[in-house]
C-alpha cells in the first residue's frame, strides 16, 4: 500500500493511469499490427489504421486518453521503419486569451475620456510652452498615434530623450530604435558580441511634431537640466495628471497603456487585425530588423560579385560518421532495459560499481544507435562521481525527451543548429522553469560529453534557461535586390557546371519562395512535386530524411509563388533530372550533386555557400541561409495584412503584381482570411502561429505604422497648424490637392514634419563598388565537370541528340563530339595482346565506363574528384602524368594498374598523396623475392598493403619484378567480414582516371 499523500499520491495515480492507457495502446498496435508479421501496403494499411482508430475511441472515451492512446500507436509504427506515409501525431491547441475583457473595456472608456481632452486641448490652443506638458504630449501621442501599447517601450523612450533621440527615415518613414532589457523577451540584434533586444517603432507626423516642440523647448536654458521620468509609477502620474473623468483610470502604467487599444480600433478609416494589436501590446511577441538590415529596403548597394568555390576544403577533412548498423533495441525496449537496469529493489542496493558494469554489458551485448549509445556512455561517465540515485533521476528526466525526439534523426550529420534546435524543444517539453533550468544544465553537460566522445560539433550558444538567459531570435531579410544578386553569384562558382548550378539556384529560390527548410527542400523527391498549375510542394517523410515535428507534413504550392524567371529556373532543373532518371524511379531525389543520385546534398555546402555569398554582397555579417525562410514568411504576412493594393508598395519586400498576391493569399488561405494566420503556420510547417511571431515575423512594426497612417483627421486647419501638421501656406496646397472628403489623411503630413526634425534616411553596411545586377536568367560561361560529362554522354547512348543536349546545358555541341569520339577511341584501345584494355563485359558496346554502386565508394568517388579540382590547376603536370600513365597500363581483366618500374610506383603514389593516404591502397607484388630491384621496390610501397600475386622462382634468370597497384574498396572489412573473399578491391579510381581521359585527351595518337 502507497504511503503517499496529497500532491505526490495523485501524481502516482495519474502516472499509473498513463502506464495503464500507453500498455493497452500498445496491446490494440499488436493486435492490428503484430510484431513479428511483414508490414501491410501502403493501402490495407490506410484501412487497418481506421479500424485501429475506431477501437482505440471504444475503449477510450476520454479526449486526453485517446489523443495519448493514439500518438503512442503512431510512436510504436514508426520504431518499425516502414516507408510508408503515417499519419501525424494529435496536437492540442489552447484556447486564445481575448483581448477585451470587461475590465479591459472599461478602462478603455477611461482612457477614451482622457485621450479626447488631451487632443481636444493640444489641437485647439496649440503646444505648450512647459516642458512636462511638451513630454506628456510626446508620450500621448506615442501610444495613441505611433501605436505603442507596451509600457517597456515608454520607459525606453524617456531615457532616450534624456540623451540623444536617434530618430532615422526608411524610405521617408520616420523611426526610433528603443532598447530593452525584460524579462520575457529574446535577443534580436548583436553589436561587438552583446546581444540586445532593439524593437523598431515607426513615428506618427503628429508624434515627430510633438517630438521636434519638446526638443525646442530643451534647449531653453531653463530646461535643460529637466529629465524625463524613467519608472513605471512616475510616467503614470505624469499621464493622469489633472484627470476628472467619471471612470477612474487604470492604476499601473501596463493597465493604463494597454487601455489604449479600444482607442486605436476606433481612429477614423484604421483597421488593424487583433494579431497586430497584440504585437503592439507586448502580448506577441515579434522582433524587429536590425537597423542595418532594415536599411536595404530602401538602399540596394551591392558589393562586387565573389567567385567562390562551392565544395569548401575544410568539409573534406571532416572525420567520417561512423559506419551504423540497425539497433538491436528499439525504442520502448531500449528505454524499458534501461530503466530495469537503474532500477533498485529492497534486496539488491544498486552501488555505482556495479551500475556502470551493468550499463556496460548492454552496451556490449546490443547494436545500439548514436542517440541510444551517446546516452547510456553518459551515464556510465556520470557514475564515475555520481550516485545510482541521481542517475535514476537523469533518467527519469531526459532519457525518454532525448529518445523520442532523436529517432530518425541522423546525429552523425547533424550541424550546430540542428543541435541547437532540438535542446532548444526538449526545454520547451519541460513545464516548470525550475525544472527548465536544471534540464538546462544537465543537457549542457550532457552534450559536452558528446563532442569529447562522439565529435558532436560545439554549439553557437550556451544551453540556458534560467530566468537571466534570454532566447535570440536572429532576425533577418533577404531583400529582392539581395536575393536576384544571390542568384547571380551562383553563376559566378568556379567547381560547378551549368546543371549543378540550376540545382542550387532551384533550392534557393523554393526556400526563399515557399519558406521550405534546407532540409526539407533536399530530401524532395520527384514525386513529391506535382505536376499541375500550383505546382504542389509535399514536405514529407521519406527514406532521405524525416520532417521535423509532426506539423512540417504539409503541401505548399510552388509555381504561383515565383516569378517568371524564377520558374524558368527551377523549371528547367527539374527537366533535366527527370530526363537523368533512366529507370524512371518514382522515389529519385529532385535536387542532387555528386555521382550517387540518391544521396542529398550536403546541407553544410548549400549553407555555407549562401551565408558566404549573403554577407559578401550586402555587408550583413548575421544573414544565413535560413534567412531565405525568414523572407518567405515575413512577406506572406505582410501580403495578408496589407493586401494587394498596399503591399505592391513595398518593392523590396514584395516583388509580384496585385493579382499574383491575390492568387497566392487566395491559394494557402482558401478565401477565409479569417483564420489567416493559423493558414501562414501551416504554411510554414509550425503548429501554431506563436513560432512564427517568436522568430519569423519581421514587419509586424511597419504593418502596424501602415494601418495607423491611414487615420483619418477631422480637423480644421488652424487645428493642424496647432498641432504642427503645416504651415498655412502648405495646409492650402493640401486642401486643394485632397479629394471632396472633408477629412485629412495623416500620411499627407509627414513631409513636412520630417522637415522640421531635419532626419538623415539610414545607410546599409558601406558597400565598395556598386554593380549592376545581371540580366535576369543570362547564360553564363559554362564550366565542365565529370558528372556533367557522363550525363550527357549517357543520354547519348540512349538516343538524345547531342544538339538538343548542348542546348540544354549551355555547352558548346564541338565540346560534346569530342567526348564522344573520345569515349570510342578509348573503348578500342587494345593491348599488345589484341585485347580491350579498357573495355570490360560490363561496358561491352558503351561509350562509358562502369560507374561504382555502393553508396560510400560513390562518396568516395565525389571527395577524389573534388580534391583533384582543387588540385589541378596546383600540379597539372604530375596529375597528367598520372592519367597517361594509368590508361596506357590499365587491362580489363585486372582491376588494378600495372607498375614495371619502382621510380613510377613511388611517382604515382606521390602524386596522388593530396587526396588518398597510403592506408587505401594495395600492391600486389609479381617475381619479387629474387628481384634485382627489391629493396627499391620496398621502398616504393613502404606503407602500403602487401600481397603477393605471383612468387619468383628460385630457377632461372632473375628478373626486375612488377607490380599491381590497387585501390581498397571503401567497404572492405565488411564485404571480407560476410564473404569468403580475401580482399576487394575498388574501381572509383579507374572510373576517374577513364572520364577525365574522355574530357582531356586531344588526339587519338595520344592514346596508342
Amino acid at each position: 500500500m502507497s504511503k503517499l499523500i496529497g500532491k505526490d499520491a495523485r501524481q502516482q495515480q495519474r502516472n499509473r493511469h498513463q502506464n495503464n492507457v500507453l500498455k493497452k495502446a500498445k496491446e490494440l498496435s499488436e493486435k492490428y499490427f503484430p510484431s513479428g508479421a511483414t508490414f501491410p501496403s501502403s493501402e490495407i494499411f490506410d484501412s487497418t489504421w481506421l479500424k485501429l482508430t475506431e477501437n482505440l475511441a471504444e475503449v477510450f472515451k476520454s479526449q486526453i486518453d485517446f489523443k495519448r492512446a493514439f500518438n503512442h500507436c503512431i510512436a510504436l509504427i514508426k520504431e518499425k521503419k516502414v516507408d510508408i506515409a503515417i499519419p501525424s501525431f494529435l496536437v492540442t491547441q489552447r484556447a486564445e486569451i481575448p483581448i477585451y475583457t470587461q475590465t479591459l473595456m472599461q478602462d478603455g472608456l477611461a482612457f477614451n475620456w482622457l485621450y479626447t481632452h488631451w487632443f481636444d486641448n493640444l489641437s485647439n490652443n496649440g503646444q505648450s510652452n512647459n516642458i512636462s506638458d511638451a513630454y506628456r504630449a510626446i508620450i500621448m501621442s506615442f501610444i495613441c498615434h505611433s501605436g505603442c501599447l507596451n509600457h517597456h517601450l515608454l520607459i525606453a523612450i524617456s531615457n532616450q530623450l534624456n540623451t540623444s533621440l536617434d530618430i532615422s527615415t526608411v524610405n521617408n518613414l520616420p523611426f526610433i530604435n528603443l532598447e530593452m532589457n525584460e524579462n520575457g523577451f529574446n535577443t534580436n540584434v548583436v553589436n561587438q558580441d552583446e546581444k540586445t533586444t532593439q524593437i523598431t517603432c515607426y513615428l506618427s507626423p503628429i508624434t515627430i511634431s510633438c517630438i521636434s516642440h519638446f526638443l525646442a523647448l530643451k534647449k531653453a536654458p531653463q530646461n535643460t537640466l529637466w529629465q524625463a521620468p524613467s519608472e513605471n509609477k512616475n510616467i503614470h502620474a505624469l499621464i493622469i495628471q489633472d484627470y476628472v473623468g467619471p471612470i477612474p483610470l487604470p492604476n499601473t502604467l501596463n493597465k493604463l497603456v494597454k487601455s489604449a487599444v479600444s482607442l486605436i480600433t476606433f481612429f477614423p478609416n484604421v483597421r488593424i487585425s487583433q494579431s497586430i494589436l497584440e504585437y503592439s501590446m507586448g502580448r506577441n511577441k515579434a522582433y524587429s530588423l536590425p537597423k542595418e538590415n532594415l536599411a536595404r529596403l530602401a538602399t540596394c548597394a551591392i558589393k562586387e560579385h565573389p567567385k567562390l568555390h562551392f565544395y569548401n576544403p575544410l568539409r573534406q577533412n571532416k572525420s567520417k560518421a561512423r559506419l551504423r548498423l540497425k539497433p538491436t533495441l528499439p525504442l520502448s525496449n531500449f528505454y524499458q532495459t534501461l530503466a530495469g537496469e537503474l532500477k533498485e529493489n529492497a534486496k539488491k542496493k544498486l552501488t555505482s560499481e556495479s551500475t556502470a558494469k551493468k550499463l556496460k554489458n548492454v552496451v556490449n551485448e546490443n547494436q545500439l544507435s548514436t542517440a541510444q549509445e551517446v546516452l547510456i556512455k553518459w551515464f556510465i561517465q556520470k557514475l564515475d562521481t555520481c550516485k545510482p540515485s541521481t542517475i535514476r533521476t537523469y533518467h527519469s528526466t531526459l532519457s525518454r525527451k532525448w529518445l523520442y525526439q532523436t529517432e530518425g534523426l541522423n546525429l552523425e550529420e547533424a550541424e550546430e543548429q540542428d543541435f541547437q534546435d532540438l535542446y532548444d524543444e526538449l526545454i520547451e517539453l519541460t513545464h516548470y522553469q525550475k525544472q527548465k533550468t536544471k534540464l538546462a544544465a544537465r543537457l549542457s553537460d550532457f552534450h559536452a560529453f558528446a563532442v569529447q566522445e562522439f565529435d558532436f560539433p560545439l554549439l553557437l550558444e550556451p544551453i540556458s534557461n534560467d530566468s537571466q538567459h534570454k532566447s535570440h531570435t536572429n532576425a533577418g531579410f533577404v531583400d529582392e535586390t539581395l536575393f536576384k544578386a544571390l542568384l547571380d553569384a551562383v553563376d559566378q562558382i568556379v567547381d560547378l557546371d551549368f546543371n549543378n548550378k540550376l540545382i542550387i539556384k532551384s533550392i534557393l529560390i523554393i526556400s526563399y519562395r515557399c519558406g521550405l527548410r534546407i532540409s526539407e527542400i533536399i530530401k524532395l523527391r520527384l514525386i513529391d512535386i506535382e505536376n499541375s498549375q500550383e505546382g504542389w510542394l509535399k514536405v514529407r517523410e521519406n527514406k532521405f530524411g524525416n520532417n521535423k515535428s509532426p506539423s512540417s507534413l504539409r503541401k505548399v504550392p510552388l509555381y504561383i509563388s515565383l516569378l517568371d524567371h524564377e520558374k524558368k529556373i527551377v523549371t528547367a532543373s527539374l527537366n533535366l533530372a527527370r530526363q537523368e532518371n533512366i529507370n524512371g524511379a518514382e522515389n529519385r531525389l529532385a535536387f542532387t550533386i555528386g555521382q550517387d543520385k540518391n544521396q542529398p546534398i550536403d546541407k553544410f555546402l548549400i549553407s555555407n555557400f549562401t551565408s558566404t555569398a549573403l554577407r559578401a554582397l550586402s555587408g550583413l555579417e548575421h544573414l544565413v541561409f535560413h534567412h531565405l525562410r525568414h523572407s518567405a514568411v515575413s512577406r506572406l504576412q505582410l501580403m495578408f495584412e496589407l493586401g494587394a493594393e498596399e503591399s505592391v508598395n513595398y518593392a523590396e519586400i514584395v516583388p509580384y503584381s496585385a493579382g499574383q498576391i491575390n492568387k497566392i493569399t487566395d491559394t494557402i488561405a482558401a478565401k477565409t482570411l479569417r483564420n489567416k494566420y493559423y493558414a501562414i503556420a501551416a504554411f510554414d510547417g509550425h503548429s501554431s502561429p506563436e513560432t512564427c511571431f517568436n522568430h519569423y515575423f519581421h514587419f509586424c512594426d511597419l504593418i502596424l505604422y501602415s494601418n495607423l497612417l491611414k487615420m483619418k483627421l477631422d480637423l480644421t486647419q488652424k487645428q493642424l497648424v496647432n498641432l504642427g501638421l503645416g504651415s498655412r501656406r502648405n495646409l492650402r496646397q493640401l486642401a486643394q490637392s485632397k479629394n471632396t472628403d472633408d477629412c485629412w489623411s495623416i500620411d499627407g503630413f509627414l513631409e513636412h514634419t520630417l522637415k522640421k526634425l531635419k532626419t538623415t534616411p539610414i545607410k546599409s553596411p558601406k558597400a565598395k563598388k556598386n554593380l549592376a545586377i545581371q540580366p535576369e536568367f543570362s547564360t553564363p560561361k559554362p564550366i565542365i565537370n565529370i558528372e556533367t560529362c557522363y550525363n550527357i554522354l549517357n543520354q547519348i547512348e540512349r538516343g538524345i541528340d547531342p544538339i538538343e543536349l548542348a542546348f540544354k546545358y549551355h555547352i558548346n555541341s564541338n565540346t560534346i563530339d569530342k567526348w564522344r569520339s573520345n569515349a570510342k577511341t578509348l573503348m578500342s584501345v587494345k593491348t599488345l595482346y589484341d585485347t580491350p584494355r579498357l573495355q570490360s563485359k560490363r561496358s561491352f558496346q558503351s561509350l562509358l565506363p562502369s560507374k561504382p554502386n555502393a553508396t560510400s565508394e560513390l562518396k568516395w568517388l565525389d571527395s577524389i574528384i573534388t580534391k583533384v579540382r582543387q588540385e589541378y590547376p596546383i600540379n597539372r603536370q604530375e596529375i597528367q602524368w598520372a592519367l597517361d600513365y594509368a590508361l596506357h597500363n590499365k587491362s580489363n581483366s585486372k582491376s588494378g594498374i600495372y607498375f614495371s618500374k619502382p621510380e613510377d610506383l613511388a611517382r604515382f603514389v606521390d602524386t596522388f598523396s593530396f587526396a588518398i593516404s597510403k592506408s587505401k591502397w594495395r600492391v600486389l607484388t609479381l617475381s619479387m623475392k629474387h628481384s634485382t630491384q627489391k629493396e627499391h621496390w620496398i621502398n616504393a610501397y613502404k606503407g602500403i598493403q602487401a600481397l603477393t600475386s605471383k612468387s619468383s622462382s628460385g630457377n632461372g634468370r632473375t628478373g626486375k619484378g612488377a607490380i599491381w597497384l590497387e585501390l581498397r574498396h571503401s567497404d572492405e572489412k565488411e564485404i571480407i567480414a560476410h564473404g569468403k573473399q580475401k580482399k576487394h578491391s575498388s574501381s572509383a579510381l579507374i572510373f576517374l582516371f577513364h572520364m577525365m581521359g574522355i574530357m582531356m585527351i586531344k588526339s587519338r595518337e595520344s592514346l596508342t
